[in-house]
């Protein structure tokens, strides 16, 4: 989750779980709740393999983050990417309404992304596996936002 302690982790895990059934429900009344929820979740992650190759991690040589960024590089990132767009393809196959959210949705993934690792390498001085797990939440959010909007009528 977003934060780890208090009424503020509470709180913020709260807001997302209202928030994620929410949007839910409005990609549930166009029809299009099975496949945006899988292109969301399969999208949102798609990006890990990039942060890992790209992003600096907070504590270079320790912990799983630092280890797995030295592992993964360019290759496995575009490998990641065009399984990606395999997996994503009986979703967008089942709602065509989908196929014009896919720029704006994939645009917010990029910018969501970036802004969040420039938050947290001014914060903490680079990326950690919980600052990647939140990010993908974030994304997650926001393309289930993208698509509710592009299936409504």
């Amino acid at each position: 989750m977003l934060f780890r302690s208090g009424a503020v982790g509470a709180g913020v895990a709260a807001l997302a779980l209202v928030t994620r059934a929410a949007l839910y429900a409005a990609c549930v009344e166009q029809g299009a709740a099975l496949p945006a929820a899988w292109l969301a979740a399969v999208l949102a992650r798609v990006a890990l393999p990039f942060e890992l190759w790209l992003a600096r991690p907070a504590t270079p040589g320790r912990g799983l983050f630092a280890t797995l960024g030295v592992e993964v590089g360019a290759a496995a990132a575009i490998g990641a990417t065009i399984c990606g767009g395999f997996v994503s393809a009986p979703a967008v196959i089942l709602v065509p309404d989908l196929v014009p959210a896919l720029a704006p949705g994939l645009a917010l993934v990029v910018v969501v992304t970036a802004l969040w690792h420039a938050l947290w390498r001014t914060k903490v001085g680079g990326s950690t596996g919980d600052v990647c797990g939140a990010a993908i939440e974030l994304r997650e959010l926001g393309l289930l936002f993208v698509f509710g909007v592009a299936t409504g009528k």
